[in-house]
């Protein structure tokens, strides 16, 4: 019978399955915000990987191409350089006017000019960061490293969990960022 269902949907796994388990994450359900979630909801896979040769990891965020009509690349990477060195992320190509999930427009009637303003968004994590020296930080981790840590050490390896709505933290080991 489910196999019938899943012929029919042409969709494999369960639907939604990464949002859910996202929203479910104490940490990343506060990064995702509501216009997020019509991208998110395409989201089919998370892989991460080892950097050969380097001290580092890569997360790569793989979308339904068919589904998702936010950003024209169906894979979008961030990879973490060394210990909190740098980051680089994929530089997202947002299909016209489906930016929404970083930008606000505001429409100036008596100049005639639209305004663009960058807003919190979960896909801000894509953006790239410098080389960061050390003392700056001082015990705290820049933000998009520490969500890259959790999605890598807690999030990925118990999925179905916090899917299920399982797997909740104590708050006691909480990330200080900066």
């Amino acid at each position: 019978m489910m196999k019938k269902f899943l012929k029919q949907t042409k969709q494999k796994g369960v639907p939604d399955f990464w949002i859910v388990a996202m929203m479910h994450h104490f940490i990343l359900a506060d990064v995702i915000k509501l216009h997020d979630v019509k991208a998110l909801e395409c989201l089919i896979d998370i892989k991460c990987c080892k950097l050969d040769n380097l001290n580092g990891f890569e997360l790569d965020f793989i979308f339904d191409p068919e589904r998702n009509l936010h950003f024209k690349k169906p894979v979008l990477t961030k990879t973490f350089y060394g210990e909190m060195e740098r980051t680089i992320g994929t530089e997202i190509k947002w299909c016209t006017l489906l930016d929404e999930c970083c930008l606000t427009r505001e429409y100036n009637i008596r100049r005639k000019v639209l305004k663009s303003k960058k807003r919190e968004s979960f896909f801000n994590l894509f953006n790239s960061t410098p080389r960061i020296d050390k003392p700056l930080y001082e015990g705290a981790i820049p933000r998009d490293y520490a969500i890259g840590l959790i999605i890598r050490d807690k999030f990925i390896p118990h999925a179905i969990s916090w899917y299920n709505g399982d797997e909740y933290e104590d708050g006691k080991n909480v990330l200080k960022f900066i």
